[in-house]
Order: structure tokens, then C-alpha cells, then sequence
């Protein structure tokens, strides 16, 4: 509704995981960790990883390793 009043179409689902994706890929570029950028983004680490990986594939890509390293192994 808010979207027709201001004479807007509705995004459709493809777009806004778009803008998810390239909010995520930011949030990582600005030296963001996984679970940080899960928070910000108030959705799962999962899914914050699938917004990564959309944004890499985009550029042909392949996602970086992103989990923690364990110390003193």
C-alpha cells in the first residue's frame, strides 16, 4: 500500500534480495565480521552467507572462507 501511494511498483522478491546482497557484501567490505553483519542485518549468519555468496557470484566470483580460525589447533 505504501508503495502505490507513493506511486511506486512493489519491488519484486528478486530485487530486494538484490539490495540485501549488496548491503551484506558492504557491511563485509567495511571489515565487517559474519556475525556482525547477521546482526545489523537482523537475519541469520545462514542467510547472511547466502547474501555474500549472491553478491560474489554476481562478479563471478567465489566466496572467501569466512569462519573464524581456531587459536592454539
Amino acid at each position: 500500500w505504501s508503495y502505490a501511494q507513493d506511486g511506486l511498483s512493489m519491488p519484486t522478491k528478486e530485487e530486494l534480495q538484490k539490495a540485501r546482497s549488496v548491503k551484506a557484501r558492504k557491511l563485509l567490505e567495511e571489515g565487517n565480521s559474519l556475525e556482525e553483519i547477521s546482526d545489523i542485518m537482523d537475519c541469520s549468519d545462514v542467510t547472511a552467507r547466502r547474501y555474500l555468496k549472491m553478491s560474489f557470484e554476481t562478479e563471478g566470483k567465489v566466496m572467501p572462507d569466512l569462519r573464524r580460525k581456531s587459536s592454539g589447533t
